[in-house]
C-alpha cells in the first residue's frame, strides 16, 4: 500500500497570500455584513438555490471584488454595503472565485 502524504495547513497555504486577519475577514464590521448578507438571502445560495444549515457552508460573497489594501470594492461601493453582498454555498462561492481568478485580474486576493 502506498505512503500517505501527511497534512499540513501551513504547506498548502500560498506563501504570498496575507491570512484572513489581515484581509479584513474577522472585524466586527466584516462579521455584521455577513450575517446581515445571509439574513437578507435567507442563508439560501443564489446559484443553486440550497439551504446552508452548517454557519461553515454559507458564505457572504462580494458581488463586486474587495480591492486588496482597502475597504472598498472595484464598483466603488464600502466592502460592507449589504447592497453588494451575495449569498453562496462553499461550492459555487469557490467557483465564482476560480472564475474571477482566471480571467486575468491577477491573484485575487480581495474575493471573499
Amino acid at each position: 500500500m502506498p505512503r500517505r502524504v501527511p497534512w499540513s495547513h501551513g504547506k498548502c497555504r500560498r506563501p504570498s497570500r496575507p491570512s484572513a486577519a489581515n484581509r479584513g475577514y474577522t472585524d466586527r464590521r466584516h462579521r455584521e455584513f455577513r450575517l446581515a448578507v445571509l439574513r437578507l438571502y435567507s442563508w439560501t445560495c443564489v446559484d443553486c438555490g440550497r439551504v446552508c444549515t452548517d454557519k461553515r457552508e454559507a458564505h457572504a460573497d462580494h458581488n463586486s471584488p474587495i480591492v486588496p489594501g482597502t475597504d472598498y470594492c472595484e464598483n466603488g461601493c464600502s466592502r460592507y454595503d449589504v447592497s453588494n453582498g451575495r449569498c453562496r454555498c462553499a461550492k459555487c462561492h469557490s467557483r465564482k472565485t476560480v472564475r474571477e481568478n482566471s480571467d486575468g485580474k491577477g491573484a485575487g486576493y480581495g474575493v471573499s
